[in-house]
């Protein structure tokens, strides 16, 4: 049997342009992703999950305030738990 990720999400993320995050083995009926700069939320989202799966293709606009290209992506489980990722965002 193949090694499942927890998590796949990519390592840049373009503003305006979509990107997907998915995860596998999450308990909970919904994550909250979360994209943060300097402890700041910068942007959120709350998606439902099926039997320990989600998939979520979401974007950033590019008129978002974003003035660095360093951010974490965080996944948030209903229960408080959470994994942080770096990310980075480039503008258009």
């Amino acid at each position: 049997m193949p090694d499942v990720p927890l998590i796949r999400y990519p390592e840049t993320i373009r503003l305006g342009e979509p990107f997907s995050v998915e995860g596998n083995g999450w308990v909970d009926e919904s994550i909250e992703l979360e994209i943060q700069q300097d402890n700041k939320v910068i942007w959120s989202k709350d998606i439902m999950t099926g039997h320990g799966k989600f998939t979520a293709t979401e974007f950033i606009p590019a008129t978002a305030g974003i003035t660095k290209n360093d951010a974490m992506l965080y996944i948030i489980s209903a229960a408080g738990g959470s994994r942080g990722y770096s990310v980075e965002l480039h503008r258009p």
